[in-house]
């Protein structure tokens, strides 16, 4: 049974939306402008559009298959944003105590 304070209030329904940009949610909508800029920036614009729908139609493929947690805990472990992230480490057996 729900609460009927839930449904008066407005910001409780939207509060779980993800971030959009236009029309899209956030990672589809990055997924065109980003191939589109750089190919634009190149003096390339059409192509830029052809990659751009190519890459949105394949992230909108693998949210509706695998679902969206699935591509940021992807995105999360095979893109690291820094150098020194994933260093590897001595195996347990040749480890001292560290003060």
């Amino acid at each position: 049974m729900q609460d009927s304070r839930y449904d008066s209030n407005s910001f409780l329904k939207y509060i779980n939306k993800p971030s959009k940009i236009i029309l899209w949610d956030m990672d589809e909508g990055l997924s065109f402008l980003i191939p589109f800029a750089l190919l634009c920036a190149a003096g390339k614009a059409a192509i830029g559009i052809v990659f751009g729908l190519i890459f949105f139609n394949i992230v909108r493929m693998l949210k509706l298959r695998v679902g969206i947690s699935s591509l940021s805990h992807a995105i999360y472990w095979y893109f690291p944003t820094s150098s020194n992230k994933f260093v590897i480490s001595i195996p347990s057996y040749k480890r001292e105590y560290i003060g």
